[in-house]
């Protein structure tokens, strides 16, 4: 039996919709010893490209810095099926990354954010003194989807 029988690969329209419908996401970078970060991340999807609002410290905002290769991915069972068998569906994504530093740029995303996950804009501009966004562009992005593994 084929293994992959039951696996399908999403194009780039439907993988790009499956990265739109999602919250948490698992960013990695490369440490300056080679090995890999790997760490989960609140994001949002704008016209296509990925953006994490996070500290402005810490492990991943130094290897962007160093380095901005990373990956990006999203996972999502969506439960039993009729059969008794696990259906879902991943994306990946290869990109760059870089810290946005122009201020009202950051602000246009935060306020996306803001809409996003239904928060209010108030207090939008001391939270971008006290957070950074990182901006994803999208080389590569593949997705999967496996039914009744």
């Amino acid at each position: 039996m084929n293994p992959k029988a039951n696996e399908f690969q999403l194009d780039a329209e439907q993988s790009l919709s499956v990265l739109e419908s999602r919250d948490i996401g698992i960013l990695s970078t490369m440490n300056e010893d080679g090995t890999p970060y790997a760490v989960p991340v609140n994001y949002i999807l704008v016209n296509g490209k990925i953006y994490i609002r996070t500290s402005p410290h810490g492990q991943k905002i130094s290897n962007i810095i160093r380095d901005p290769e990373c990956s990006f991915a999203v996972f999502d069972a969506e439960g039993y099926n009729s059969k008794g068998k696990v259906d879902f569906e991943s994306v990946s994504v290869k990109g760059k990354a870089r810290l946005i530093t122009d201020n009202k740029e950051e602000m246009e995303i935060l306020r996306d954010v803001a809409n996003k996950y239904k928060k209010s804009e108030n207090g939008l501009e001391k939270e971008a003194s006290a957070f950074i966004v990182i901006e994803i562009v999208i080389e590569k992005i593949t997705g999967i989807y496996r039914s009744g593994i």
